[in-house]
C-alpha cells in the first residue's frame, strides 16, 4: 500500500513541480544564450565599438537578466517548499484530509510516503538549480575566454578539483559524507520537520495554520541556538586542546558543522514520531 500512497502522492505533486523545472530551464537557457552574444562576450573583454548608450542598454539588459535568474532560483527553491507545504496541509488536515484519514493504511505509512515523496521533489529541484548554475558558470568562463572550447572549459574545472581526489584524506571523505547528506539525507530532514510543525499546529483550537507557521520558526531558532551553544563549546574545547596538542581542524568541524546536523536529525525525527502521535490519537478534523 505504501507504494500505491507514494505513486499516488507524485501524481498530486508532479504538475506544479514540473513547471518549476521548466521555469529554472528557461532562465538557465535564456541565461546561457546571452552569455554566448557576442556583444556580450566583447562587452567582457571591453572591446566594444558602439555608442556609449547602446552599450549602457546591453549592460542593464545583463544586469537585469542576472537579478531576474536569481529571483527565478530563490522562487523556485522556496515556491517549491511552500507549495509541498500547503498541498500537506490540504491533503491531510482539510476536508480532503478527512478522506486521506479514512484510508486503510497506517499512520506511519501516510507520513512516510509524504516525506518520502516530497523530499525526493525537494531534491529533483536542488539537482536541477545547481546544475542551473554550474551551465552558467561555464557560460561565463566561456564569454571570458571565447577561444577556448566547452570541452576545454570541463578539462579545466575537472584539473582544478583532481588534487583533492589525489592526495585523498579524512577531510576530503568528511567534505564527501556532508555533501551527500545534503543532497539526500537533507530533503527527508527538512520535509520530517516542516511536516511535524503543521502538523502541531493541529493541536491549536483556531489559528491552525498560522500557530504551525510559529512552531516551524521557533524550532528553528531553537535548533539555531542550541547548535550556536555547541559551536561555543566546542570552540573553547579547541582553544583548550591547541595547548597541549595543536588545533584540530576535524574537532572545529564536528561542533560547527556535524552537530549541526546531529541535531536537525534529532529534531526531524522527534517531530516526525510527534506527528505520528497526533494523527493517530489527537486529531479531529
Amino acid at each position: 500500500m505504501s507504494g500505491r500512497l507514494m505513486k499516488y502522492e507524485w501524481r498530486n505533486l508532479y504538475k506544479v513541480e514540473c513547471i518549476i523545472l521548466i521555469v529554472i530551464a528557461a532562465f538557465t537557457l535564456l541565461g546561457a544564450v546571452m552569455l554566448n552574444m557576442p556583444v556580450v562576450r566583447e562587452l567582457f573583454v571591453g572591446n566594444v565599438d558602439a555608442p556609449e548608450t547602446m552599450i549602457t542598454f546591453f549592460v542593464m539588459s545583463f544586469m537585469g537578466t542576472v537579478v531576474m535568474y536569481i529571483i527565478a532560483l530563490v522562487g523556485a527553491s522556496f515556491g517549491s517548499v511552500i507549495y509541498q507545504s500547503i498541498h500537506f496541509y490540504k491533503s491531510m488536515y482539510s476536508d480532503e484530509g478527512y478522506l486521506t484519514h479514512t484510508l486503510p493504511v497506517s499512520g506511519h505509512e501516510l507520513l512516510v510516503s509524504k516525506i518520502i515523496v516530497n523530499a525526493a521533489w525537494t531534491m529533483i529541484i536542488s539537482v536541477s538549480i545547481m546544475t542551473s548554475v554550474f551551465i552558467l558558470i561555464v557560460s561565463f568562463v566561456h564569454a571570458l575566454t571565447y577561444d577556448m572550447t566547452y570541452g576545454e572549459i570541463m578539462s579545466e574545472i575537472a584539473d582544478i578539483f583532481s588534487p583533492y581526489f589525489d592526495t585523498f584524506t579524512f577531510t576530503e571523505l568528511h567534505y564527501i559524507i556532508y555533501f551527500v547528506f545534503l543532497l539526500f539525507g537533507g530533503p527527508m530532514v527538512t520535509a520530517s520537520t516542516l511536516f511535524g510543525a503543521i502538523t502541531l499546529g493541529q493541536l491549536a483550537k483556531k489559528l491552525k495554520v498560522l500557530f504551525g507557521i510559529i512552531a516551524y520558526f521557533a524550532i528553528s531558532f531553537a535548533g539555531s541556538i542550541i547548535s550556536s551553544v555547541l559551536q561555543l563549546v566546542g570552540m573553547v574545547i579547541n582553544i583548550g586542546v591547541s595547548e597541549f596538542g595543536g588545533y584540530s581542524y576535524e574537532l572545529e568541524q564536528f561542533f560547527s558543522r556535524d552537530m549541526s546536523i546531529i541535531i536537525s536529525i534529532i529534531i526531524s525525527v522527534a517531530l516526525y514520531f510527534a506527528s505520528h502521535s497526533i494523527i493517530t490519537k489527537r486529531l479531529n478534523l
